[in-house]
């Protein structure tokens, strides 16, 4: 990981601001497109060997973009992120686009959108997210499955121990193990 470290922090440090070049007009606030946001790191993540590449893939039940920054040494940072359920092929393309620019933008630690100090998602409602919302596995076999196709035994042990060990949001010991894997199929 040293490689990958090394040349994203050199990267990061010449990425020119990033034009917030569109406005939301529901919330009247700036953000940068795709288009924008590839321009912007690009040229930078090229000249110290990265590149970025995305994909759909399935992960227990749910599609989820998979963003992936490599560097030319081998070495690999990824992330996933999950997918809506929609059939709408509009719909779902718009979905992507979003996935994709907020992906890219989390990954590189760039800001694409004005901060509204989280007034947006104020608006949006104050319903409680379920224990499983916006995860890919929607319960521990789910979770061992895909463990068990990505992950190493060292990862996986490392996951158990971390279930058995921390008490999720119920106060239950182990419960947790797929949101462990998560994080880690994150990395």
């Amino acid at each position: 990981m040293k490689n990958i470290i090394t040349a994203l922090v050199k990267a990061r440090s010449e990425f020119p601001n990033l034009s917030k070049n569109k406005v939301n007009p529901h919330f009247k606030s700036k953000y940068a497109d795709l288009d924008a946001v590839i321009e912007c790191v690009t040229p930078s993540l090229s000249k110290y060997g990265l590149c970025v590449f995305q994909a759909v893939e399935q992960i227990g039940e749910s599609s989820c973009l998979v963003t992936h920054l490599y560097h030319e040494s081998g070495e690999e940072l990824q992330s996933s992120y999950p997918l809506p359920t929609i059939t709408d092929p509009q719909k779902l393309g718009s979905a992507m686009t979003y996935a994709r620019r907020y992906s890219i933008c989390a990954a590189l630690n760039i800001a694409a959108d004005d901060d509204d100090d989280g007034n947006a998602a104020k608006k949006a409602g104050t319903a409680k997210p379920s224990a499983t919302s916006g995860l890919p596995f929607s319960n521990p076999q789910q979770a061992i499955a895909w463990a068990a196709n990505h992950l190493n035994i060292e990862e996986i042990e490392a996951a158990q121990l971390m279930a058995e060990t921390t008490a999720d949001e119920t106060g239950k010991k182990g419960a947790s193990f797929h949101r462990k894997v998560l994080a880690m199929s994150a990395k």
